[in-house]
């Protein structure tokens, strides 16, 4: 569409805690935009243990705009479980979100009407 301009966002936000004698975290967030498309990922896990209180928490929130067709998913899973006078508690979340359509995503090649069809 000559004269159009089309933007694409994606962004993501993760948050890992953990309370505990022995604790770790990790928090990831990756985002790609280009022609037609946005996209973002990312992961927060959270691990500790104690023997007497072990606590974790973790978010993800993800966002992606600007095309006709937006999804958005996220994943939370929590472990808590004692052995041996050990407390162990694990959180994961995984969040996913993506925009696409309204562009053409090989204009920046050259390629006035591209064909898509047969290419893969």
């Amino acid at each position: 569409m000559p004269g159009s301009i089309s933007s694409y966002s994606a962004g993501l936000t993760g948050t890992a805690l953990a309370l505990g004698s022995q604790s770790s975290t990790t928090t990831i967030a990756k985002t790609a935009a280009w022609s037609g498309t946005a996209v973002a990922y990312g992961t927060a896990i959270a691990v500790a243990q104690d023997t007497v209180v072990s606590h974790t928490t973790t978010t993800t929130n993800g966002f992606a705009s600007g095309g006709t067709t937006s999804t958005s998913h996220t994943l939370n899973w929590s472990v808590d479980y004692s052995s041996g006078g050990v407390h162990v508690s694990t959180d994961v979340s995984l969040t996913a979100a993506s925009s696409y359509g309204q562009s053409d995503a090989l204009s920046g090649y050259g390629v006035t009407s591209p064909s898509l069809q047969g290419l893969f």
